[in-house]
């Protein structure tokens, strides 16, 4: 889009603020990227001045440059987005990890053996041996609704009140009524 002058032109949107700012002719070419418009590249001049083909070829070779760059800084901004957030599910899937038992109790009575193998990184299945207050041994095998984030939220979260209530000495229809709650 070419301006004669932007100082009267219906298009300009602050006059004054052009007059100000010593803006006269103004050449515009979008910035594109797959067929996709992501910002506008702006020349201004001064004075009044009609631009040439030369000046239109090269702003809009410059306006692809710009958008190339915005559009790679944008996916390096995304990786380095998704690499921090991998690390942290990593992280918070070591947590989750170790609170499953690394192997089951020793009993008297009972042998237990344990697979743990969840289908992600992070999900909502757990079991638990929670040893009671008056001697018992409580086992616990779960499995929270959904996978990902919010089932290991859920998962971490019921762990910790199971125990919790457990520990507190309840009959187990006690607490899984007070979990219900």
């Amino acid at each position: 889009v070419y301006l004669e002058d932007v100082r009267t032109d219906r298009r300009t949107l602050y006059k004054e603020r052009a007059r100000k700012e010593g803006l006269v002719s103004a050449l515009c070419t979008p910035l594109a990227s797959g067929g996709k418009r992501i910002g506008v590249l702006r020349a201004y001049t001064g004075h009044q001045q009609r631009f040439t083909p030369y000046d239109v070829s090269l702003l809009e070779a410059i306006a692809t440059q710009v958008a190339t760059a915005i559009v790679n800084a944008r996916l390096r901004r995304d990786a380095l987005e998704a690499e921090r957030l991998e690390r942290q599910v990593k992280l918070a899937g070591e947590v989750q990890r170790r609170m499953i038992p690394a192997r089951p109790p020793e009993h008297p009575h009972y042998r237990f053996g344990c697979v743990y193998e969840p289908s992600f990184e992070l999900g909502g299945d757990f079991y638990d041996f929670i040893e009671l207050p008056d001697g018992g041994l409580g086992v616990v095998i779960a499995d929270v609704v959904g996978k990902g984030v919010p089932a290991s939220l859920m998962m971490a979260s019921s762990r910790s009140v199971l125990r919790s209530r457990a520990m507190s000495g309840g009959e187990p229809d006690e607490v899984m009524t007070e979990m219900n709650i």
